[in-house]
Parts: C-alpha cells; structure tokens; sequence
C-alpha cells in the first residue's frame, strides 16, 4: 500500500495562513489608531487621547499574546510590531509634544 500524503484541502490552506493574519491585524489595528492620533495632533482633546493610549497599549499587548497562543511567530511579524510601536509610541507622542509646544 502506498503511503502518500493527501494534499492540503484549500480550505485547510486557506485557514492556517489566515491564522497567520490574525495578530498582524491586532499589530495593524495599533498603527492605525497611532495614526489617528498623528492626524489629530492639533486638537486640544486629551481624554480621547488618553483613551486612544490606553487602546494602542491594549492592542499592542494583544498581538504578541496571540502569536504565541496560535503559533505564528515570525520574524516578518516581529519587525512589523517594532514598525507599529514607533509610529504609536514615537513619532505620534513627539508630533504631539510639537504642536502644544
């Protein structure tokens, strides 16, 4: 009898790579309001700031939780969240800081 394995259904390989989307879509989802916040640097509104902070801090935590829960560590994954974090925690409290002051 011969012993070959089955090829992947499509839908297997469409489920695992998307897998793979899922804390990329967190990391994503972090920039995104870390952009917001860039585009909004000139609007004195500090609560919805703070709240935007607290969301980004939430979603950034969230992504690396994720990857190691489902396995999909990469290192594409690893410099996209670095990427995220500095437009998040860099450039946005910096552009921030310039128009106050």
């Amino acid at each position: 009898m011969d012993e070959r394995r089955r090829p992947e259904s499509s839908f297997r390989a469409r489920r695992r790579a998307s897998i793979y989307l899922l804390p990329n879509l967190f990391t994503t989802a972090s920039a995104v309001l870390g952009l917001l916040r860039h585009r909004d640097g000139d609007e004195p509104r500090v609560r919805e700031r703070g709240d935007g902070d607290l969301r980004r801090h939430r979603l950034d935590g969230l992504d690396g939780r994720v990857a190691r829960l489902t396995h999909t560590q990469s290192e594409f994954g690893a410099r996209y969240d670095s990427m995220s974090d500095m437009v998040s925690f860099g450039v946005a409290p910096a552009v921030t800081m310039y128009e106050w002051g």
